[in-house]
């Protein structure tokens, strides 16, 4: 799977060093969502993303609602 360089290092992140998280989520996702990821695939790799869990904590409600507003938004766009 190939993905953005900035992708790759938002995803390896540790700590927090970006202040808009929403925007760091919505690229994870989009290039995932691009490179052939599949939900869960997305879902795995999100649910421990400093991103996401610094801004919707460990909910698996949220890490789904974020995941599809975000996919559906993409598939309406093709």
């Amino acid at each position: 799977m190939k993905l953005h360089l900035r992708v790759r290092t938002l995803i390896r992140n540790k700590r927090v060093h970006e202040r808009d998280r929403s925007k760091c989520v919505y690229e994870i996702v989009t290039d995932l969502f691009y490179a052939g990821a599949s939900f869960n695939e997305i879902a795995t790799i999100l649910e421990r993303n400093v991103y996401f869990v610094a801004k919707y904590g460990t909910s698996d409600a949220a890490l789904a609602r974020e995941i599809s507003r975000i996919t559906n938004k993409l598939e309406s766009r093709k």
